[in-house]
């Protein structure tokens, strides 16, 4: 596409100096022989609107192939928007070009619809004028001829321009709303790996540490769910122990439950360590701190405890039994 408006570009200078030297040489020679003054006038009116029209001719194709430069940065901004190989940081200042480049066309088109306007109804001007002189001067009436092919030629060389700035535009506005829909993508996924980023913080978030041993909401949010589903094993371990399988060894009622009993709480005991030792809570903890703890916890739990106690002689020794 540009190197044939180059070569058009070329085509139209080389032309543009060919009239500009038939005009020198008609006015030198329109000097020597003077004839009526409408054919003289009609004669540089022509050679006029014809270096007129070239002149414009070539400043559309230079225009057109500065906007050319314009396209190529839109048509590699589309390349690697569609290949992914764009930064999303930079989707905002791109989308920003490409309206610019877009509403750029536009203005340049709006210029071309109205200057095409004008040089129509030049035309229609010139058709009517021809029309009155050509019944009494003929040979003016052909450089009124002249003059309309000029602004024809004029014409198409805005047509042409026309088409190729409207395709411009159109491809300029499917960018700029591509990249729009990209800005908007791209702003929720930067929301949505924030949030990422923060709740990963906050699960990683060190609590405090123990030996050099991080503890974090991590460890403790997996410790707690294997201390739940300790639980829950625990006691349908604990229940087929003491339903099914003691009372197939001949134990009676009582001392089945007793060992049930015992069994649900030593397995509850193994799941708590293993629960504390991935949450990196090391036993000696509960070491350092038995002395004051145990303290505490033995004088108020001394009811507790002789209850539970009793609870499992009862059960072992079998004063009375399940039923009675």
């Amino acid at each position: 596409f540009e190197v044939g408006l180059r070569a058009q570009l070329t085509d139209v200078q080389s032309r543009l100096h060919e009239v500009e030297g038939r005009s020198r040489s008609a006015a030198e020679k329109g000097n020597e022989t003077p004839e009526n003054e409408t054919l003289q006038a009609e004669m540089r009116e022509g050679w006029r609107i014809a270096r007129e029209s070239y002149q414009t001719q070539i400043r559309l194709i230079q225009q057109r192939l500065r906007e050319v430069v314009i396209v190529r940065v839109a048509w590699d901004m589309r390349f690697k928007l569609f290949n992914d190989l764009v930064a999303p940081e930079k989707l905002d200042d791109w989308r920003e070009d490409a309206h610019a480049f877009a509403t750029r066309m536009g203005a340049a088109r709006d210029l071309l619809l109205q200057q095409s306007r004008d040089l129509m109804a030049s035309l229609a001007s010139q058709e009517k004028r021809k029309r009155l002189i050509q019944r009494t001067n003929s040979e003016a009436a052909k450089w009124i001829d002249f003059q309309i092919g000029s602004q024809q030629q004029l014409s198409q060389a805005y047509a042409s321009s026309l088409v190729q700035v409207e395709s411009f535009e159109k491809m300029l506005s499917n960018l700029d709303s591509q990249l729009t829909v990209e800005t908007k993508e791209a702003t929720a996924s930067q929301w949505l790996k924030m949030a990422r980023f923060a709740v990963a913080s906050a699960w990683e978030y060190e609590i405090t540490s123990v030996d050099d041993r991080p503890i974090t909401v991590k460890k403790i949010a997996k410790g707690l769910i294997l201390l739940l589903i300790g639980l829950y094993l625990s006691r349908r371990i604990s229940r087929f122990f003491g339903n099914r399988m003691l009372p197939r060894l001949g134990m009676n009622s009582g001392v089945s439950m007793a060992l049930q009993s015992i069994s649900f709480y030593f397995l509850v005991t193994m799941f708590g360590f293993v629960a504390l030792e991935l949450a990196n809570v090391p036993i000696t903890v509960f070491a350092f701190l038995g002395g004051a703890v145990a303290i505490g916890v033995g004088f108020g739990s001394q009811n507790v405890l002789n209850n539970f106690i009793s609870g499992l002689i009862l059960l072992a020794e079998r004063p009375i039994r399940v039923g009675d």
